[in-house]
C-alpha cells in the first residue's frame, strides 16, 4: 500500500510539473523578447530536478524504447506522456534542427500512445496530423 501511495505521489508530481511547463512555454509565445531556447533549457533542468527525467535522453531514445524508459513504476502515465508531448510539440528554438528532433520525438510520443492506450483520441490524431504536416513542410 505504501508503495502505491509514492507511485500516486509520483504520478501527480510529474503531471503538476508538465502542466506548469506548457503553460508557461505556451505564455512565452507572446512574449517576443524572452529566448525560448534558454527557457526550453531552464525547464529541462526543472524537469530533471524534480522528477529525475531528462529530456536530452528521450531525444536518444528510439521509438521502441519507450515502454522501457516510460515504466510506471517511474509515474509516467498516459496523461502525463500527453502532457509531456504536448510540451515539446509546441517547443521553438533558435538550433532549428533540434527543434525539428524534437517535434519528431514529440509526433513519435503521441504515437505511441496510440498504440498503448485503450481509448482512442480524436485530439491526438489530430496533433500527430499536425506534427506530420509541419515536419514534411521542413524537408
Amino acid at each position: 500500500m505504501e508503495q502505491k501511495d509514492y507511485i500516486l505521489k509520483e504520478i501527480d508530481k510529474i503531471s503538476t510539473l508538465l502542466i506548469a511547463m506548457v503553460d508557461r512555454l505556451r505564455g512565452l509565445k507572446n512574449q517576443v523578447a524572452i529566448s525560448i531556447g534558454n527557457e526550453f533549457e531552464q525547464n529541462n533542468e526543472k524537469l530533471k530536478r524534480e522528477t529525475g527525467f531528462d529530456l536530452d535522453i528521450l531525444l536518444e531514445t528510439q521509438k521502441s524504447d519507450f515502454e522501457r524508459l516510460f515504466r510506471r513504476e517511474e509515474g509516467w502515465d498516459a496523461s502525463n506522456l500527453e502532457l509531456l508531448a504536448d510540451l515539446i510539440s509546441n517547443v521553438e528554438l533558435e538550433n532549428k534542427v533540434k527543434e525539428l528532433q524534437i517535434r519528431r520525438k514529440a509526433m513519435e510520443l503521441y504515437e505511441y500512445l496510440n498504440q498503448v492506450s485503450q481509448t482512442f483520441s480524436m485530439d491526438r490524431d489530430r496533433k500527430i496530423t499536425g506534427l506530420k504536416v509541419y515536419l514534411e513542410s521542413k524537408d
